[in-house]
C-alpha cells in the first residue's frame, strides 16, 4: 500500500487491518485524525512504522548493538571478507530507508488529540531512530546516545535529578563505610567541642553520610560537611630522589594504590558527575537540549 504524499480528514482503521498489510509508504502523507484514537494504540503504530522505516528495531533485540557491528564493517570493508563486508553494505540501505515525516506526523494528531505523553514517546523513539539510522558522524552518534540516556532527548528533563539521587544513595552507603573503617576524618577546621585531653573528642560537625553525599554531588550549595570532613589525598606515587621507575612500573604502582584510594576516587567522580547532572537538568527544564525541534 502506498500512499506518499496523499491527503485525508480521517481515518477508520485498527492494528488488525495494519498486519494484513506486507509493505507500505505513507511518507508525506497528511491526515486530520484517526477515528476512535487511544493512547494505548500508540504502541502497535510504532512498531508498524518501524516494520517499514527502521527494521532493526523489530528484528533484533537490541537494535544498536547490531548497527554498531554494521557500521564497523562498513567502516573496515577494505579489509574484511567478502561476506562480512556485505553486512556493512546494509547499514546504507537502512539509512535510506529511515523517514521521519511519518513519525513527525502521528505524533502530531497524539498532540492535537490531547495525548501528550504518547505524542512525547513517539518524538522520543524518532530521536533515537535518527540516532540508530540517521547520517551522522561517530561523535554526534555518541553524544546522541548520552542525550537519550540522560534526558531522553529533552523530553525528560528531570530525570538528571532522579539519576543524582539514586547515585547520591549508593554513595552515601560507600561513604559510610569509609566513614566506619576511619578513612574519612575531620579537617583541622571541624574543632572538637571537647578538651583535647579527653580521649574520646568529638568534631564540631558530626558526620552525615547522606548529607555528605549530597555535598559532593550538588555543586555550589554547601552544606557543611564536604569542607569539615575529608578524604586523605592520593599518595605520591612520585620515585624516591635514589628511585627511578620506568612507565609500565609507575602505572603499576598506581594501579596498586587504586584499591587504598577508592574514596578519593568516588569523590573526584562525585564532583565532575554532580556538575553535569547539574547542567544537564538546567538545560533540559530550559529546553536547550530538546534536540527534536520538529513540533
Amino acid at each position: 500500500m502506498f500512499l506518499s504524499e496523499s491527503k485525508a480528514d480521517s481515518i477508520e482503521d485498527d492494528e488488525l487491518s495494519w498486519t494484513k498489510v506486507d509493505k507500505f509508504d505513507v511518507t508525506g502523507c497528511q491526515y486530520g485524525t484517526f477515528i476512535k484514537l487511544s493512547d494505548s494504540d500508540v504502541g502497535w503504530r510504532l512498531r508498524e512504522l518501524d516494520s517499514q522505516y527502521a527494521r532493526i528495531n523489530i528484528s533484533s533485540g537490541w537494535p544498536d548493538l547490531s548497527l554498531a557491528v554494521m557500521r564497523l564493517c562498513h567502516r573496515l570493508r577494505g579489509v574484511l571478507p567478502a561476506k562480512t563486508a556485505l553486512l556493512g553494505e546494509r547499514i546504507r540501505e537502512l539509512v535510506k530507508e529511515f523517514k521521519p515525516q511519518p513519525y513527525i506526523q502521528l505524533a502530531l494528531i497524539f498532540r492535537s488529540e490531547g495525548f501528550e505523553a504518547a505524542a512525547k514517546k513517539i518524538l522520543v523513539r524518532l530521536e533515537r531512530n535518527k540516532t540508530r539510522y540517521g547520517d551522522i558522524g561517530f561523535f554526534p552518534q555518541i553524544w546522541r546516545y548520552m542525550l537519550d540516556i540522560f534526558l531522553r532527548y529533552g523530553y525528560s528533563p528531570f530525570r538528571p535529578v532522579l539519576i543524582l539521587l539514586v547515585w547520591a544513595t549508593f554513595s552515601a552507603a560507600l561513604f559510610q563505610a569509609g566513614y566506619d573503617s576511619k578513612q574519612i576524618l575531620p579537617t583541622k577546621d571541624n574543632a572538637t567541642d571537647l578538651p583535647s585531653t579527653n580521649p574520646d573528642p568529638r568534631p564540631r560537625v558530626a558526620f552525615n553520610a547522606i548529607v555528605y553525599s549530597i555535598d559532593t554531588l550538588v555543586p555550589i550549595v554547601d552544606l557543611n560537611q564536604k569542607k569539615n570532613w575529608t578524604v586523605p589525598a592520593f599518595s605520591s606515587l612520585a620515585p624516591g630522589p635514589q628511585q627511578r621507575l620506568s612507565l609500565w612500573e609507575e602505572i603499576k604502582v598506581a594501579w596498586r594504590t587504586i584499591p587504598d584510594q577508592w574514596l578519593a576516587i568516588l569523590l573526584i567522580f562525585n564532583t565532575f558527575f554532580g556538575w553535569l547532572m547539574t547542567t544537564l537538568f538546567a538545560a533540559g527544564v530550559t529546553g536547550l537540549l530538546r534536540i527534536g525541534k520538529d513540533m
